[in-house]
């Protein structure tokens, strides 16, 4: 992680430069009448600048910047701004990166003003095109890679090596140029993840341990535990070691099984897209191995149904928020790790560190943008990005400027952070410490060296790659040298050498054209525009730019070169490519030549058969070997492209790419490489049919990019897919054209990109010639409506796309027509028995699998609109489709809903229970066909049937086992809009409210990250009061606050209605209102609430509002003395005893309460009868184990007992109160818990 070049570079390459490559440079060689050099060389030492020496004294440069690094990074009681470390290239970003990465992890500055040692764990990676974009999120990987690798390593400040980092001495890299990365090839992590798995269980059982003493003493344990290698000193702390070492590894256990926790359904994606995380996190569990072995499955068929737009880029319901999903789950893995490290470590913080980030991938930019825009982003977490100028990259630009609109006044969100060249004083603390002269007080007293420091500063402009790479030319020139024990240098033969800065690039591509080859696979590999490239590729490119006769080329013969790469015979007989044995042999030698070159320390191997340059300035160095001009590039781009396209044709039958001679060899890459080559040279493409083939190219790797999860990079290759079509793309190639902006829209709605997806989706609908086509925009304009809350206008959408299919649903008189499709309905099942319904033939049919999509679209439209007939509308309608066409696929819904919505929700539990049964037994036959629908199936029966006659409790684990796998389906959109069943579900069964607002919080999170805000709406009313019960609002009894502002809420509601979240809000408003005192305030909300129980939303509310309702007219009637009181409340009563003998095990103990408080509100009750009566509710909620309703049952007996004011009651009455205190306080419910002590304040 550097931004000079790696040590080998200035020591190997740039050690074979020699006077006539100086000569190019204008660098003047010593003479014999120069005074320094009047040694001739052959007495001069051999002697070497030693680079290494900088790290070795503890010199520090950017020692300002540094110590702001590390103020930020040591502050936990404020969030840390983002920094972006901006400079030009070579400046030395990442040198200053790498040093605040020493600080944090070895303390290793002596003059820092904060010590960070031990206290921070460092996650880093760079950003790099390094195939393609076939591997993104590559920079997160390599931080997520040296996450794990901290957690699975015994002294944490090994955690600087990754699993696959490369063998790079990175303390001397800071000064002498090295480049520092953490990678992984994701191919091989996948290839071998059980290998990995078992090695971090050898990890994690402490096997073998390695531990670091000194530069030269190790200690090793073997399998056995026997030390077979022990430094002297080490053998006195050994069992210390051992205990910590023992730690350690509940740390990384802890730390993983939360993780897994945390992450839920997600945990196989990211496994997926994150191999890494494989090597610390229990594979053993059935499910979590199953759901990946799936996702390979799902892979294998994208891979062979690439042409098919619902096997490239998904259905909706499996790819459709995929990256939203890792995006988010990013966010968790931070957050959780942040908490972790604050909690059970001793390290307090997080850093995050990003090298070359303007380089980043689209994806990885909209992770990051989340990281840094997130409300709750940690104290202890810090991000810290090094950067070219973002004015020179529109999309960092466009980032920067939306956070510094997005940023409060009052704290500081991403901070600039520019980093200055190196100034005179600095260069001459390089050049003391590199010239072995002693550290004076001040620099003025090394005269000659702050001379030599001016000269360096005014050649290089301070530029530190341009600095070191001048130092030593000089070197090599002669200008500076070793003799008698010291060094010496010619101040004024080295202030006539022209200025280096401009030229450096050209001195390093002079040192490439010295060999042919190589000189022309370094310039294609550059061409390529990505740091890392494989043999296999560069062998069947570099063709073009070898000269016909295939033979050795004088040096500096450039416009040889140039030439041959711009006539067709350059290219030579690409027959030889087709021979298995030449492409072996030419692979082979490739390698020889790369490796030559990794030797000068032009590239790096990363792998047999893979390389990557070794810094960014060789590649450009390279790249500037190819023709001048902007036409003559293209050319070479288009000429390479060609190759590259001529070779995917044939490569199947050499047999490449499964562990032979080319080793790394990617087919994947390949088509990345072949498309990105000739997108660059499309300009000069004039055969239609070429551009045509470019265009599924292009078509093909968005497929790609979709498959990993790269949808932002998907979307870039269709789009310029689209415009190698044409401007008549429409009328010339129709069919193209609707495959690719069909995925365009796909991508652009997963995207969050509403607008552009709406305008995309218009241009399909506007030239598409049949329904079918336009079918699929209508479904994803349908959701961009409803993401946007303007559910009046998807229900008209829908309602006119039924319309043009000829299934017209009426719009006028429509209660009339649902009431003929429930009797239509009603006597299809009155006529059938369950076998005959089981065995009704199965039927599939496009068209009415169709209908049925825009029908299910309907019924969630105007469900969130609260235009309910429509919803009865569709149920009955999916039942008479049965008897009309057969049991389709998902005809098991229809089933289902009649069991929940026309049986269970009306009180008829035992008449919903055969459709119950029913829907079920077809779920199991075709839940392979249609999983998501299953998935949803069962998790309405359980919240609408079966937890009518069980404990609610117990309905609620099923409730939430089928709520996951629905989650983990992909259906967020419908997943979400259920949310609100589930958490009415944990607050009618009592869970503790620490977890209900947990949950709470999590999917109104999720709401506001998915955009569902219909959905959120409806869950923020539940939040706020959970909220509101724990004590935090000012004014409990009012359900605004934190959460939501109630005003604001309405006044939404009235320009896009969302009946479920009013009715929700209402509730709310009533429980919060019974309990904190405002009763007529709970009267009101009662009042304005539906009294339609069909209406009543999900279907936990249906007997709490019943409960509720009863017990706030109880209290009006207590407090008023009116009877008409009495008897609403015993109308919500009756309604419960008659579910409750119906067998509502839920209702009968909410009735029974009922009854007590009936009791109660008589001026005349029999108090014995009446305690009798709170005795057998408070038996009943304990059996059910309802901690909530048994505080309510004891504060209302305490309650009713110290109205009658007598001194056993009084004694009575303190018990049953403090009982209902503790029971609160159980719950959690501190707010209650304050209201009553200030209402009994001598009784608690």
């Amino acid at each position: 992680m550097a931004e000079a070049t790696n040590p080998a570079l200035l020591d190997a390459s740039m050690a074979s430069l020699d006077p006539t490559s100086m000569a190019n440079m204008a660098l003047p060689t010593p003479t014999s009448t120069s005074s320094t050099s009047a040694t001739t060389s052959t007495n001069r030492s051999t002697k070497r600048l030693d680079f290494g020496v900088l790290h070795q004294s503890g010199l520090r440069l950017r020692q300002h910047e540094l110590n702001q690094l590390l103020q930020y990074a040591s502050s936990t009681e404020t969030r840390s701004p983002a920094v972006w470390m901006q400079a030009e290239a070579g400046v030395g970003k990442s040198a200053l990166l790498q040093q605040f990465r020493d600080e944090l992890c070895n303390g290793s500055s002596g003059n820092s003003s904060c010590t960070m040692k031990g206290r921070a764990v460092v996650m880093g990676g760079k950003f790099e095109e390094r195939a393609a974009a076939s591997e993104p999120f590559a920079a997160l990987r390599d931080a997520v890679s040296e996450l794990v690798e901290h957690f699975l390593n015994v002294h944490h400040n090994s955690a600087l090596a990754t699993t696959s980092s490369t063998a790079t001495d990175t303390t001397e890299s800071m000064y002498t140029g090295g480049t520092t990365t953490c990678t992984e090839s994701q191919s091989d992590a996948s290839e071998q993840a059980d290998q990995t798995t078992e090695q971090a269980s050898a990890d994690q059982g402490c096997h073998q341990t390695v531990t670091k003493q000194s530069d030269t003493s190790y200690s090793t344990h073997d399998q056995g535990g026997n030390q077979t290698e022990q430094a002297p000193d080490q053998e006195e702390d050994h069992q210390t070691k051992q205990a910590g070492a023992d730690q350690t590894v509940a740390e990384q256990r802890g730390w993983a099984e939360g993780l897994q926790q945390e992450l839920g359904t997600a945990l196989p994606l990211f496994l997926d897209i994150l191999p890494a995380l494989r090597r610390i996190l229990p594979l053993n569990n059935s499910s979590l191995s199953t759901s990946l072995h799936k996702m390979a499955a799902e892979e294998e068929k994208d891979r062979h149904h690439a042409d098919d737009d619902d096997h490239a880029f998904g259905t909706f319901n499996r790819r459709e928020y995929r990256f939203e999903r890792f995006r988010l789950g990013f966010r968790t893995l931070i957050r959780y790790t942040c908490s972790y490290l604050m909690h059970h470590q001793a390290q307090s913080s997080l850093v995050l560190l990003l090298d070359d980030w303007h380089s980043c991938d689209p994806d990885s930019l909209q992770i990051v943008k989340t990281l840094m825009e997130d409300p709750q982003r940690p104290r202890n977490f810090l991000l810290v990005a090094a950067t070219r100028p973002i004015q020179d990259y529109p999309a960092l630009e466009q980032l920067y400027q939306t956070m510094a609109q997005q940023q409060a006044s009052e704290q500081e969100v991403l901070r600039i952070m520019d980093i200055p060249r190196w100034s005179v004083t600095e260069i001459a603390d390089i050049l003391t410490t590199l010239l072995e002269r002693p550290h004076r007080q001040h620099q003025e007293d090394n005269d000659d060296i702050l001379e030599l420091a001016e000269i360096v500063q005014r050649k290089t402009q301070g530029n530190a790659f341009v600095v070191l790479q001048f130092l030593r030319l000089l070197e090599r020139s002669g200008h500076i040298y070793h003799h008698h024990q010291q060094w010496h240098f010619d101040t004024h033969m080295i202030a006539q050498v022209d200025r280096i800065s401009d030229n450096v690039s050209q001195v390093v591509a002079h040192e490439m054209e010295k060999n042919q080859r190589r000189r022309s696979a370094l310039m294609v590999a550059a061409s390529f525009g990505v740091s890392q490239f494989d043999v296999a590729t560069i062998v069947h490119a570099v063709a073009v730019v070898e000269p016909p006769n295939n033979k050795e080329q004088p040096e500096g013969s450039s416009t040889t070169m140039t030439c041959s790469m711009t006539t067709d015979e350059s290219i030579g007989d690409y027959e030889e490519y087709e021979d298995p044995y030449v492409v072996r042999q030419r692979v082979h030698d490739m390698s020889c030549e790369l490796s030559h070159a990794a030797l000068e320390g032009f590239v790096e191997e990363m792998a047999p058969g893979q390389f990557r340059f070794a810094h960014d300035r060789i590649r450009e160095s390279a790249y500037s070997l190819l023709p001048e001009g902007q036409h003559a590039r293209q050319q070479v781009h288009l000429r390479v492209g060609r190759q590259l396209r001529s070779w995917m044709d044939t490569q199947s039958e050499l047999g490449l790419g499964s562990g032979t001679a080319a080793g790394a060899f990617s087919k994947e890459s390949l088509l990345l490489h072949a498309t990105k080559q000739l997108n660059a040279g499309a300009d000069l493409i004039h055969d239609d049919w070429e551009l045509l083939d470019l265009a599924d190219l292009n078509y093909q790797a968005a497929a790609l990019a979709a498959r990993k999860t790269a949808f932002f990079s998907s979307m870039e290759y269709l789009q310029v897919g689209i415009t190698h079509l044409g401007d008549d793309a429409w009328r010339r190639h129709y069919d193209r054209t609707l495959r690719f902006c069909v995925a365009l829209t796909r991508m652009q709605y997963s995207c969050g990109l509403l607008d552009e997806c709406w305008e995309t989706g218009g241009g399909v609908i506007a030239h598409a010639k049949s329904f079918d086509d336009k079918s699929k925009i209508y479904h994803t304009q349908v959701l961009c409506l409803m993401q946007q809350g303007r559910m009046n206008e998807a229900m008209e959408l829908v309602l006119d796309v039924l319309d043009v299919m000829g299934r017209p649903v009426p719009r006028k008189m429509v209660i009339y027509r649902v009431f003929q499709e429930y009797r239509k309905a009603q006597k299809f099942l009155k006529n059938s028995t369950e076998e005959e319904l089981l065995n009704i033939p199965a039927v599939y049919d496009a068209d009415l699998e169709m209908q049925l999509d825009f029908l299910q679209s309907l019924a969630e439209t105007c469900f969130l609109s609260g235009k309910f007939a429509y919803v009865i509308y569709v149920s009955m309608r999916y039942l008479t489709l049965v008897a009309e066409q057969g049991n389709y696929p998902r005809s098991f819904f229809a089933y289902n809903l009649y069991a929940s919505y026309f049986k269970a929700q009306m009180g008829d539990f035992a008449g919903a229970q055969p459709y119950a049964k029913l829907a079920r037994m077809l779920s199991e036959k075709n839940k392979a066909i249609v999983p998501h629908f299953a998935a949803r199936s069962e998790d309405m029966l359980i919240a609408y049937v079966d937890h009518w006659q069980e404990n609610v409790r117990k309905s609620l684990a099923a409730e939430m086992d089928a709520f996951e796998r629905l989650w983990a389906a992909g259906l967020i959109d419908t997943a979400l809009m259920d949310a609100s069943t589930l958490l009415q579900h944990f607050f009618a069964a009592g869970e503790h409210l620490d977890v209900t607002v947990q949950k709470c919080s999590f999917y109104s999170e999720a709401m506001q990250d998915f955009k569902q805000t219909a959905s959120w709406y409806i869950n923020a009313s539940q939040h706020q009061a959970m909220l509101n019960l724990q004590g935090h609002s000012e004014n409990p009894a009012v359900c605004t606050g934190t959460v939501m502002d109630a005003q604001a809420c309405q006044e939404s509601w009235k320009a896009n209605p969302n009946l479920p979240a009013q009715y929700n809000f209402q509730f709310w408003s009533v429980v919060l209102g019974y309990h904190f005192g405002d009763l007529h305030a709970a009267k009101r909300h009662i009042k304005a609430m539906r009294s339609d129980l069909f209406e009543d939303g999900s279907v936990a509310l249906v007997r709490l509002r019943l409960f509720y309702t009863g017990l706030v007219f109880y209290a009006l009637c207590k407090d008023t003395g009116k009877g008409k009181y009495r008897r609403r409340a015993r109308k919500a009563s009756k309604q419960l005893q008659q579910w409750a003998d119906k067998g509502s095990v839920n209702c009968k103990c909410l009735w029974q309460l009922l009854v007590a408080e009936d009791l109660a509100s008589q001026r005349r009750s029999n108090v014995k009868m009446t305690v009798a009566a709170f005795e057998r509710a408070i038996q009943a909620i304990e059996e059910l184990e309802q901690c909530h309703h048994l505080a309510l049952a004891n504060q209302l007996a305490g309650s009713f007992l110290m109205s009658r004011q007598t001194p056993d009651g009084a004694r009575a009455a303190n018990t049953y109160l403090k009982t209902a205190v503790s029971l609160f306080e159980q719950w959690g419910a501190s707010g209650i818990v304050r209201d009553l002590k200030a209402r009994y304040p001598g009784a608690i």
